[in-house]
């Protein structure tokens, strides 16, 4: 087995080089070494991976209602690392979900967000709350209908951004 090591100074540029080795075939029978002709060989230098060492989240815990958002931006360390892209996870899309950062709270409960960079990863605990019906008012106060008669009431629940808007 031939191995060949090459060191390639720091400055080197990035690209494809050829090296200027030729050797001849010759076969020894006392060792039963074999020399075999190698031309026009390539090496290719390639960037060194810079690895991410740590990524920290805005914010480590966050308390939204039903429907609310909110953005949480990741530092991913150190600024020239290789792979900086983030990647965002929910532990619960029923409790709340996100995409770029951006946090939609879905239902009640607690999820955590996981941002994760290369092996480094960063959390953030989201409470969703519920906002309660606080009143119910109907467009009539009086209604007066003979047999047989319909009319429809109309009821506004508040506050405006209450969960379970329902009127049964």
């Amino acid at each position: 087995i031939l191995e060949v090591t090459f060191k390639v100074k720091d400055d080197a540029a990035i690209g494809a080089y050829e090296l200027g080795v030729s050797l001849m075939e010759a076969y020894d029978e006392k060792t039963n070494d074999v020399a075999i002709n190698i031309t026009n060989p390539t090496v290719t230098v390639v960037p060194k991976e810079i690895p991410v060492t740590s990524i920290v989240l805005d914010q480590t815990a966050l308390a939204l209602n039903v429907n609310e958002t909110a953005t949480l931006t990741a530092t991913v360390s150190p600024d020239d690392a290789s792979f900086k892209t983030v990647t965002w996870t929910s532990s619960d899309d029923a409790v709340a979900t996100v995409s770029g950062g951006v946090v939609t709270a879905v239902g009640a409960g607690e999820a955590t967000i996981t941002a994760k960079a290369g092996e480094c990863t960063a959390t953030c605990v989201v409470n969703v709350g519920v906002v309660s019906v606080s009143g119910i008012t109907l467009n009539q106060s009086v209604l007066d209908l003979f047999i047989n008669e319909k009319d429809t009431l109309t009821a506004t629940v508040t506050p405006d951004n209450a969960t379970d808007k329902t009127v049964t």
